[in-house]
């Protein structure tokens, strides 16, 4: 790509347009959003699953987390309709004391070597569960 704002294709090119586990890690997320809608067909969709609870993950940055009414803010500024505004886990909780955000890869609660800090986490509770925000809005006729 000429940036990491223009993406390579003409115009209205495509009915869907999906993002899963991007945006977070877009440094100026307005402008990759207006770009999104840009290459989205009129009626077409943009889709975007985006991580709440996940930990921080370079590739090369990790700049933010979404909830709905962001995602919303977002789309509405790319000149979209959002229609579906969700955020949840599809992982069912194995315990009424699961929380999201805690990681095996260490959360600075549970202090031990290796093997016993992960044997700890995989054996017992609160599990971990990932949150995910979800969003999909129409590009106007």
């Amino acid at each position: 790509m000429a940036g990491e704002y223009d993406f390579p294709f003409e115009d209205n090119s495509f009915d869907v347009v999906l993002s899963g586990n991007v945006l977070e890690h877009v440094r100026e997320p307005w402008r990759w959003m207006t770009e999104a809608a840009r290459v989205t067909a009129p009626s077409g969709v943009v889709i975007t699953i985006t991580p709440i609870s996940w930990p921080y993950h370079p590739a090369p940055v990790d700049c933010f987390r979404y909830y709905p009414d962001g995602l919303d803010a977002l789309c509405r500024f790319a000149g979209l309709v959002p229609l579906v505004s969700w955020w949840g886990s599809l992982e069912s909780p194995q315990s009424s004391r699961s929380f999201p955000g805690v990681s095996v890869q260490g959360d600075g609660v549970f202090t031990a070597p290796g093997w016993k800090k992960l044997a700890y986490r995989l054996l017992t509770w609160p599990r971990p569960v990932a949150v995910d925000a979800v969003s999909v809005a129409r590009k106007p006729m």
